[in-house]
């Protein structure tokens, strides 16, 4: 939506071409560090790419002959950019498909062992620590070896190993 406002505003005449230029750049870097903050999935980074390199073909298209960039810099800044955006993009989405590693939600697929009988209810002994557990699937007895496989409040779920 900005990219295009500022690109009608650039085609009518309202804004120059030096402007119109900076303003999109600075769109650029703003749609970049969004990306970082907002779940967007790319686009937000794809729309900074774009207003990057419209930005910059515009900086100086209206000034006097002889004064510009060269646009092999262009392109080259604009490739370096989007491999940084997808570099970020990939990073954070490995980052939400990594199990989680702290608190409670941790425990769920672990193995454990059974400290009493579980009739349903008893006590489990995972990760170093003593656990109230109930048994989704009938009775187990002490000793032998369960799954966690839910949590209800400090209560876990557990069934049998197999």
């Amino acid at each position: 939506g900005a990219i295009s406002l500022l690109l009608g505003l650039y085609s009518l005449g309202t804004l120059d071409a030096y402007w119109g230029g900076v303003l999109l750049i600075i769109l650029a870097f703003g749609l970049f560090i969004a990306e970082v903050f907002v779940a967007s999935h790319g686009l937000l980074g794809a729309g900074g790419v774009i207003s990057f390199l419209t930005g910059s073909l515009l900086l100086f298209s209206g000034g006097p002959p002889g004064i510009g960039i060269n646009i092999s810099l262009i392109v080259t800044t604009t490739i370096i950019f989007a491999a940084l955006m997808a570099l970020l993009i990939t990073a954070v989405v490995r980052g939400q498909k990594r199990r989680v590693t702290t608190g409670a939600e941790a425990l769920i697929g672990r193995e454990a062992a059974a400290r009493t009988d579980l009739t349903p209810a008893g006590f489990i002994f995972a990760e170093g620590e003593l656990w109230n557990a109930v048994s989704t699937e009938g009775d187990i007895k002490k000793g032998e070896k369960v799954v966690i496989t839910g949590i209800d409040g400090l209560r876990l779920k557990v069934q049998r190993y197999k």
